[in-house]
C-alpha cells in the first residue's frame, strides 16, 4: 500500500474528529488516518520506531508524552498518536494524493519527523496477508500449489477440527508441496461437542445427560470438550450450541454428569461451539493445543493462532511453549479479549478478530463498529490486525460471492485491516481456489484505489465484453 498525504480543509478535519466515538470507547486517542499510517509503518519497522521515539523523547511535551515513553522493546508503539493530537491535531488524513505538507505542521520537530519518514511512506508497500484455512477441500498438492498462487501469505492449521494424531502427517503434506508458512490455531478456552453418532437431533422439554468420557453422542448423552468442564457448569447455567441451534439448562450433577433440560430444540453436530452462561474459567490451552504446540515446534512451525485470548498472560504462556522467535496472533473473540485489548496488543505479533466466536458472547448488530474499533485500535499501536469469519461464506457451495460480502471484504480493508481469513471457505467449500483468487482480486481493487479514481474506471467495461480472465468466478473450470 502506498501512503500519502494532503493538508484538509476545516470542515473536512472536523469530518475525521467526528469518527472519534467508534472507537473511544476501548480507550484508544483520536488518531486523523495520514499520522496512523505512519503509525502503522513505525509499528512495522521496528528501527524506525525506535528512531520515533527518541525524537519523541528528546522533543519536550510538545512531542514525548509518557504514553509515549517507558514502553520497554515495543515503545515506538502508541508514540505517534500523541505526536499528532499534541503537534498538528485534525492536519493530516490519509488521502494517498500529494505530499505530506510539511509547511502545514506548525512545529518544526514534528516537521523534522514527518520528513524523516516521507521517502519511506511514500516508497514502501505493505502486502496484505491471506491466510487460507486447509481441510478436506484443499489438502492436495494440486489445491495447495494454485491457493499460493493465488496469494495465500499463510496456511492455516485449525485444531478444533483436526485430530493432533493427524497433525505431523498433514504438516509435512502441506511443506511437501510449499514454502508458504503454516501457522497452528490453537483451540483455546473454549467448550465443544464432542463426536456425534451422524446428526443427533433433541426435543423441547426432553433431558439430555452432559459427560465428559469421550463417547459418541446421541439424544440422551452429549459429550463435551474439554474432560473437566461438565463439573464446572452450575445449576441454572444456559448453554447455547452452535449459535443457538440447540440451547440447554443445567439441572444438576448426577454421578458426574450435568443433567440439562432443552429449551430450544434442534439438531446437534460434532466439534460444535458452545457458549455456557456464566462461562467456566479454563485453561488457556487445552492438552490437545500442548501436544500440538510439540509438534509444530518439531516440524520447524513458527506461527501461531492463540485462541479465545482474554488478557497478556495468556500470550506470554503460549510465549514461553513456542519460544521468542516464533510468532503469536491473538485472536479476540470474547468480551474479555476486547476490554483488554491494548495489553494483548503489546504482547502479541498481531490480533485476530474472530467475528464468529465473538458473536456468540456481543449481540450480532454490534460486530460491525467493534470490528472499527478494534481495527483503529490496532492501527494506533502499530499491531498487525486482521479479520476472520464469513467474508465469502456462500462461496462455500456457489461459485461467486454475494454483492453484501464483496462490500464487507472491501469495507473490511477500508477500516485498516492487515489481513483477511479464509475458513470453511477453504477448507471445506466447494471452490477453495476461487474464493482466494476472489480475495486477491478485492485486495487489488481497493489498493488500486488509494491512488485515486474516476467512475468512468469504474463502470469501464461490460462484464460480457470480454472473456473472463483467471480469476473471474465466472471462468468454467
Amino acid at each position: 500500500m502506498h501512503y500519502k498525504y494532503e493538508r484538509l480543509a476545516a470542515e473536512e478535519s472536523q469530518l475525521a474528529t467526528d469518527r472519534t466515538p467508534y472507537f473511544a470507547a476501548i480507550g484508544s486517542v483520536p488518531v486523523t488516518g495520514g499520522v496512523a499510517a505512519i503509525a502503522n509503518l513505525s509499528g512495522r519497522r521496528p528501527v524506525l520506531a525506535l528512531v520515533a521515539t527518541f525524537l519523541a523523547t528528546i522533543g519536550g511535551p510538545s512531542l514525548g508524552t509518557p504514553a509515549a515513553r517507558g514502553r520497554g522493546k515495543r515503545s515506538g508503539r502508541g508514540s505517534w498518536p500523541e505526536i499528532a493530537t499534541r503537534s498538528a491535531p485534525g492536519k493530516f488524513i490519509s488521502s494517498r494524493t500529494g505530499s505530506p505538507p510539511l509547511a502545514g505542521v506548525p512545529d518544526r520537530r514534528a516537521r523534522a519527523v514527518v520528513a524523516l519518514f516521507q521517502y519511506r511512506v511514500e516508497h514502501v508497500s505493505f502486502r496484505r496477508a491471506l491466510l487460507c484455512t486447509l481441510g478436506p477441500s484443499s489438502l492436495n498438492g494440486k489445491v495447495i500449489a494454485q491457493l499460493e498462487a493465488a496469494g495465500a501469505t499463510t496456511f492455516r492449521i485449525n485444531m478444533s477440527h483436526t485430530d493432533v494424531h493427524d497433525l505431523q502427517r498433514i504438516i509435512r503434506l502441506i511443506q511437501k508441496y510449499t514454502r508458504v508458512p503454516i501457522s497452528i490455531d490453537t483451540e483455546g478456552a473454549q467448550i465443544r461437542t464432542g463426536t456425534m453418532n451422524g446428526g443427533v437431533t433433541v426435543g423441547v422439554g426432553t433431558q439430555v445427560r452432559l459427560v465428559s468420557q469421550p463417547v459418541n453422542g446421541d439424544a440422551t448423552t452429549l459429550p463435551l470438550t474439554p474432560g473437566n468442564v461438565v463439573e464446572k457448569l452450575p445449576p441454572g447455567a444456559r448453554l447455547s450450541i452452535d449459535f443457538d441451534s440447540v440451547v440447554l439448562r443445567v439441572e444438576g450433577l448426577i454421578d458426574g454428569a450435568a443433567v440439562a433440560t432443552v429449551l430450544v430444540g434442534g439438531e446437534v453436530g460434532s466439534r460444535k461451539a458452545v457458549t455456557a452462561l456464566p462461562s467456566p474459567r479454563l485453561p488457556t490451552l487445552s492438552d490437545k493445543d500442548l501436544l500440538a504446540i510439540q509438534i509444530g515446534r518439531r516440524n520447524r512451525i513458527r506461527q501461531f493462532a492463540l485462541s479465545f485470548c482474554d488478557d497478556a498472560e495468556a500470550v506470554l504462556t503460549l510465549r514461553k511453549l513456542v519460544g521468542p522467535r516464533s510468532t503469536i496472533i491473538a485472536k479476540i473473540e470474547s468480551r474479555e479479549g476486547v476490554r483488554n485489548l491494548a495489553e494483548i496488543a503489546h504482547a502479541a505479533d498481531g490480533v485476530l478478530i474472530d467475528r464468529g466466536d465473538l458473536s456468540r458472547e456481543v449481540r450480532l448488530e454490534a460486530i460491525p463498529l467493534l470490528q472499527k474499533a478494534i481495527i483503529r485500535k490496532a492501527n494506533a499501536l502499530g499491531t498487525p490486525v486482521y479479520v476472520a469469519t464469513n467474508l465469502l461464506e456462500s462461496m462455500v457451495i456457489r461459485r461467486a460471492p454475494t454483492r453484501a460480502e464483496v462490500n464487507d471484504v472491501i469495507n473490511t480493508l477500508l477500516d485498516g485491516a492487515d489481513g483477511l481469513v479464509l475458513a470453511a471457505e477453504t477448507a471445506i467449500g466447494k471452490y477453495p481456489v476461487e474464493a482466494a483468487r476472489m480475495i486477491s482480486t478485492l485486495v487489488r481493487e481497493y489498493e488500486g484505489s488509494l491512488e485515486g479514481y474516476h467512475i468512468d474506471d469504474l463502470l469501464g467495461d461490460h462484464p460480457l465484453s470480454k472473456p473472463p480472465s483467471a480469476t473471474d468466478p465466472r471462468r468454467a473450470t
